[in-house]
């Protein structure tokens, strides 16, 4: 179970609001080492930056402790733990992932064994250049479950409705978060992210980081990834060619429609194959814009030298800029 609320004790908090929170810290770390055990983790956000002991105002409520902290602005990224010289914290979403079995992770598709060589997982490293000792783990997150878990959320009147039998039933051998995720909107703590016009939860956010973690993303190793977007904007690049060479034998077509034609045909081709990389095996092809964009410099360049005159070009080297400007407007008007 994961809480995402910043739980760290306030400077000035009252007696009864401090004891409060040492007892539910308690019974959180009762239920942690309990048989069976139920591993929760209380987020952290202002206290981060402190020595360990002091996350959550005590040194045995350490193994409680999960860092709240993601980027600014729209989020495809997640942090996945936090290296201070000897001092590590993990995030909200690493420590839920972390906690759930293998065995309940969910199925993972095998990948065939060249594709296993060819990639690694999607996460980087973001050292501070100041504080060299400092290192964040990132990673790319899957967030086609977002939808799914903001409809599968239960409001806090419901969930104090349920008797213990049924939270044992709701709630059993399931990955757990508490946060502010009000269905009419309006949360305290909001994200941004690529294809919502809407503020997400950030609950939610951590939701989907974990169940990435689950069952983490791939990404095709840079260089395999460039190999392979050159390999296939060349093969793309012979092949509208060579429709151009028999469209000519056999009709008066000129080549320029038909490449421009071909090279979208296979730009959604090379979208599509990255696509489905991604669904069936759950790894990424970053690089496939490489091949998009060899496609569209050779198609440009082929309208230009289709567009202009060489004979008079020869005569008048000025008409150069003239030419292009021709060619602009074609392709404003295409």
């Amino acid at each position: 179970m994961d809480i995402d609320l910043s739980l760290e004790p306030e400077l000035h908090a009252e007696e009864k609001l401090s004891n409060a929170r040492k007892r539910l810290f308690d019974e959180c770390l009762a239920l942690s080492h309990g048989n069976p055990a139920v591993p929760i983790f209380l987020g952290v956000g202002r206290n981060q930056g402190r020595s360990p002991d002091a996350w959550l105002e005590g040194a045995q409520y350490i193994p409680l402790a999960a860092s709240l902290s993601r980027p600014g602005g729209i989020v495809s990224q997640l942090p996945a733990s936090f290296d201070f010289a000897d001092v590590k914290m993990k995030s909200l979403s690493k420590a839920l992932a972390d906690s759930l079995p293998l065995e309940k992770a969910g199925p993972s598709r095998t990948l065939p064994r060249w594709l296993s060589w060819l990639s690694r997982l999607a996460a980087s490293e973001a050292p501070l250049t100041n504080v060299p000792s400092f290192q964040m783990h990132k990673f790319y997150v899957d967030f086609s479950p977002l939808d799914a878990l903001g409809s599968g959320a239960l409001g806090s009147d419901k969930v104090m409705a349920l008797s213990a039998e049924q939270s044992k039933t709701a709630f059993g051998d399931k990955l757990v978060l508490l946060g502010d995720a009000p269905p009419s909107g309006g949360a305290t703590d909001i994200a941004r992210i690529v294809g919502y016009d809407r503020p997400v939860p950030g609950v939610l956010v951590h939701g989907c980081g974990a169940l990435t973690l689950c069952n983490p993303l791939r990404e095709i190793i840079p260089w395999a990834g460039f190999t392979l977007a050159i390999i296939v904007s060349l093969a793309g690049i012979s092949l509208i060619y060579f429709c151009c060479f028999l469209a000519a034998r056999h009709t008066q077509v000129t080549p320029v429609p038909l490449t421009i034609l071909m090279s979208v045909a296979l730009i959604v081709c090379f979208l599509l194959l990255a696509s489905l990389l991604t669904k069936n095996y759950r790894v990424l092809w970053l690089e496939v814009f490489v091949a998009c964009a060899v496609l569209v410099t050779h198609c440009l360049a082929d309208v230009f030298i289709a567009s202009v005159n060489w004979t008079r070009l020869r005569r008048s080297p000025h008409r150069v800029v003239r030419a292009l400007v021709s060619v602009a407007h074609a392709e404003d008007k295409t």
